[in-house]
């Protein structure tokens, strides 16, 4: 939680009474108080009930550390099981991370490498073999273990750069260690997805080699269908057009049921000449005066 946002939630004096509490603690209940801290700032953002939550279990930390009662003994549970615990009650909003937005620029990634791959395939074909066909079938190599484990080690990073941006948020000094190490695990992933490739094809890893003409069909239709969809939304019409079909269809389909519910009740001539259900019978008659008077 960053400053200003603690300002504006107007939690600013509990949660600097909080730092105070907690700093006063011994070590056993301190490491229990910042394990559950720790825990529910990667999950939630910090505001008015989260800081109240921390202050009850301030209130019951500093009862054990007066009983001299172990901090798992006197709340029954692990740190994190008891910060679940308290999240679940309290109900806030989850931090939610949409990976999805992140689509567009893996696709400009893949463009741009595969294309200027293929543009050098493509020129060293016109250069070496003087023939335009020849360079369209110049083959580009693909690792089939290596595209995979640079995606992995892409969202790795992602991850874990999420991880320090919100532990860097709160700023305490006490998790400092940590946001080294996951900065650093977010620089290790970057740089093992830069380099996956290369390792890949020299020591030509499970390559496949595509000509240089269906990679770029490959390249023109995904980016043509990512440009659709974003700008002229193509996909949301075909989905409304799918979803008006199935409606028609749903609605076609209780219709035909109605008429064939109404078909049975009424009756029909063969029941009429074996007098089961005639066409005209004293209850028909009867309903038909009483309808012309509700009509008068």
């Amino acid at each position: 939680m960053t400053e200003e946002s603690i300002e504006k939630e107007g939690v600013r004096p509990l949660y600097d009474l909080n730092q105070e509490r907690a700093q006063a603690l011994k070590q056993p209940w301190q490491l229990y108080y910042y394990a559950v801290k720790g825990y529910v700032i990667t999950e939630v953002e910090m505001q008015a009930p989260v800081d109240q939550m921390l202050s009850e279990l301030l209130d019951r930390l500093e009862k054990a550390q007066r009983l001299e009662q172990a901090p798992k003994e006197a709340l029954g549970k692990h740190p994190h099981a008891y910060a679940r615990q308290e999240l679940r009650h309290l109900d806030v909003p989850r931090y939610v991370e949409n990976f999805s937005r992140y689509a567009y620029y893996l696709l400009i990634y893949l463009v741009i490498t595969y294309g200027l791959f293929a543009l050098f395939q493509f020129g060293y074909g016109i250069y070496y073999y003087g023939d335009l066909n020849s360079a369209w079938n110049m083959p580009v190599p693909i690792s089939l273990l290596g595209l995979p484990l640079q995606f992995l080690m892409l969202a790795t990073s992602v991850f874990f750069l999420f991880k320090f941006i919100r532990q860097s948020a709160c700023g305490h000094l006490w998790q400092k260690r940590h946001h080294i190490m996951y900065l650093l695990a977010a620089i290790l992933s970057a740089l093992a997805f830069l380099v996956i490739p290369f390792f890949s094809l020299a020591y030509h890893v499970l390559i496949i080699r595509i000509p240089v003409f269906l990679l770029a069909l490959c390249l023109v239709l995904a980016a043509g269908y990512h440009f659709s969809s974003r700008h002229l939304h193509i996909d949301q019409h075909i989905d409304r057009l799918f979803e008006d079909q199935v409606r028609k269809a749903k609605q076609k389909a209780i219709e035909q049921n109605m008429d064939i519910r109404l078909a049975d009740k009424l009756p029909n001539k063969w029941a009429t000449l074996k007098l089961k259900r005639p066409l005209i019978n004293r209850s028909t008659v009867k309903k038909a005066k009483e309808e012309q008077k509700e009509d008068k």
